[in-house]
């Protein structure tokens, strides 16, 4: 069954990045953080003809792509083609709709399954953590939590104290149906959030302050260790609460050993199967559902219940958080009045490598539940819709004030990683020598992903029409670069809201004392930071991994873009009835890094897009940041000023200081 509700977005036709005819081949360095084996550096296109393979050209066929036949500038100008999935309307629409049906109908798949036996339990690391760290660096670490010293590579404290500011705890939960516990780290600030530390308001008058709320999902397919957490994070640890999952499948630990493996010092393995871009995308959800319940709990009920329970037979309360009120959610953001919106925890997203595309699909499925909750619609199709997600826990939007994502392999379907789709398709390739078809399998996910494709290409139970089903769908259901309206869906920014309500607050406080201009100064900053508050997404992509100076990253940015730009024009239509004209849009900043013989590499260009003005060449927009502050930076460091400065990357002509 389709659902059709109000807010579903269109996405838009023929908006998409140009491609000069042919370019620099490089090789790939999308990986980012951390850094990953490359493949070698032959050129992957040739000037040979492709006579093609069957089963390629049937799942060509049903993804609405060209194939890869003839000279090597014919086969460049086929990976930067977009599927007329994204470009045609009509299409778009319908997969979108699909797409909701398909959310709604598996919503219990991240649903948390609370209670006195399942959890979520907190257990205390900082014991843990210090001994480790100790027996293996001969360090003492004195703040709970730690950072990786940029210069030394060895953990270090947070901030540079010498007490007690951060505390990271191994949290044990369930999802439905789940027969054993899933593992993820919490790492909660325990400083009292201040002014001075933290630039997010919070509740009426900006006289509450809390931590955002950061959703991390890692980097590769061996699990995740909080040493990842310490390298990406750093300092950030203390102004943010993070909540970092291991996904089905996969181990959680403290140290990795030197192939960035998990090592046993925790010994615990999350159940399920590890499944990339399928199963740890409702898992990260439902990790989220699991800790947003208890701390919108506690602070709904002052306290009264909503705390963790520990292993050690005690509670964990968590109430700094930066909350996002009632009046806020309820504004002209969402419409309609939502059940159970009030005191949702502001949230940032953070993806790497493997985790990069992670959260892109976790946005979009995000997105897909908004639709729902959003829609005033009262016909059966909406009801029953609403209904299946309140019966599985689900009843406040999951709306993200921006996201950072370094190095994702965001689609399959278009450049560089469609020469490797079609050899995993085919079972062999024109194009990419032996060596390199092995390197391929080190690339998070790739391994599982040309198993999947193999098992059905090779089942021999199937025909090749089944087959070419099989494989399409799966594209689909994993590659980002589809259903970006969705993803619109899901961005807000509330920090730059809150501002904004902030503002507007005090202008109405300075007009009731008699100060005119201090009231129209404050008005106008509300205004200018209001219209600035789009939601934000910072993509960092490797400068190597290029066709015709296309990355994977640049794919993604660019439709993603183009959705902003339908949205812009939209909501400068008067009396445009387009679902689109409803939407927020986003600001797209997008850093290339190279790599630099360096653990990270360092960032190399800076472009920052906007969907305002663009139609087929993607063009710069004025920016609070000077590019330079950019430059020569880790991504690391990049991630910790992007979070803090509440996701900069377009600027707010100001009256007053904001």
């Amino acid at each position: 069954m389709a659902f059709k509700f109000s807010r579903l977005t269109l996405i838009p036709i023929g908006i998409f990045l140009s491609l000069p005819s042919c370019g620099e081949k490089t090789a790939e360095n999308e990986g980012f953080i951390p850094k990953l084996s490359e493949i070698t550096k032959e050129d992957v296109v040739t000037e040979a003809a492709v006579t093609g393979d069957s089963l390629w050209n049937a799942v060509t066929t049903l993804l609405e792509i060209p194939g890869l036949e003839g000279t090597q500038a014919d086969v460049i100008t086929s990976l930067g083609t977009p599927s007329t999935l994204i470009t045609d309307t009509t299409k778009a629409t319908a997969a979108a709709n699909a797409k909701i049906g398909a959310v709604v109908a598996t919503a219990t798949e991240q649903q948390c399954d609370a209670g006195a036996a399942t959890g979520p339990f907190l257990t205390d690391l900082t014991a843990t953590i210090a001994a480790g760290i100790s027996q293996k660096y001969s360090i003492t670490i004195a703040t709970g939590g730690f950072k990786i010293d940029s210069t030394t590579g060895a953990p270090t404290n947070l901030g540079g104290q010498t007490t007690l500011t951060t505390k990271v705890y191994l949290m044990s939960y369930k999802l439905k149906n789940d027969t054993d516990f899933r593992y993820a780290f919490l790492s909660v600030p325990q400083a009292t959030p201040l002014a001075q530390t933290l630039a997010v308001k919070t509740e009426a008058a900006g006289t509450t302050y809390g931590f955002p709320l950061a959703l991390y999902a890692h980097a590769s397919t061996s699990g995740l260790s909080y040493g990842e957490i310490a390298k990406v994070a750093g300092d950030l640890q203390l102004g943010h609460i993070l909540l970092a999952p291991a996904f089905p499948g996969e181990k959680i630990c403290i140290s990795p050993d030197a192939n960035n493996a998990c090592t046993d010092d925790i010994g615990k393995t999350s159940v399920g199967t590890s499944k990339p871009y399928q199963n740890d995308v409702t898992d990260l959800l439902g990790a989220y559902e699991c800790v947003r319940t208890k701390l919108t709990t506690y602070a709904a009920t002052a306290g009264a219940s909503g705390s963790f329970s520990t292993t050690a037979g005690g509670t964990v309360a968590i109430s700094n958080y930066a909350k996002i009120s009632t009046d806020m959610l309820n504004s002209a953001t969402y419409g309609a009045t939502l059940a159970g919106a009030s005191l949702q925890p502001l949230t940032y997203t953070i993806g790497l490598g493997r985790g990069a595309n992670v959260i892109a699909l976790a946005q979009q499925r995000a997105g897909a539940i908004n639709s729902v909750l959003s829609s005033a619609g009262t016909d059966t199709a909406t009801t029953t819709a609403k209904a299946a997600l309140t019966a599985a826990g689900i009843v406040a939007p999951q709306t993200f004030s921006c996201a950072v994502s370094a190095g994702g392999n965001f689609t399959l379907a278009h450049g560089k990683n469609k020469v490797y789709l079609n050899y995993w398709v085919a079972g062999y390739s024109d194009f990419i020598p032996a060596a390199s078809q092995t390197a391929l399998e080190a690339i998070p996910g790739f391994k599982e992903i040309h198993a999947t494709i193999a098992t059905i290409r090779d089942d021999a139970a199937k025909d090749e029409a089944t087959k070419a089903a099989e494989i399409a769908a799966y594209v689909k259901a994993i590659d980002s670069s589809f259903l970006m309206s969705l993803y619109h869906g899901s961005v807000a920014n509330w920090g730059k809201m809150y501002r904004a309500k902030y503002y507007a607050g005090a202008a109405a406080a300075l007009a009731a004392g008699g100060n005119a201009a201090g009231a129209a100064a404050a008005a106008s900053t509300a205004t200018k930071t209001l219209a600035a508050a789009q939601g934000a997404n910072l993509v960092m992509n490797g400068t190597k991994d290029k066709v015709a100076d296309l990355s994977n990253s640049l794919i993604f940015t660019g439709v993603g873009a183009g959705v902003t730009a339908a949205i812009a024009t939209e909501k400068g239509t008067t009396g445009s009835t387009s679902p689109l004209a409803a939407l927020g849009g986003v600001n797209w900043l997008s850093l290339g890094i190279n790599q630099d013989g360096s653990d990270n590499g360092h960032v190399s260009d800076v472009t920052f897009l906007t969907g305002k003005s663009i139609s087929k060449t993607l063009t710069k927009i004025t920016s609070t940041v000077d590019e330079a502050a950019y430059l020569d930076k880790m991504p690391s460091e990049i991630i910790s000023a992007w979070l803090t400065s509440e996701c900069k990357g377009k600027s707010i002509l100001s009256d007053a200081s904001n």
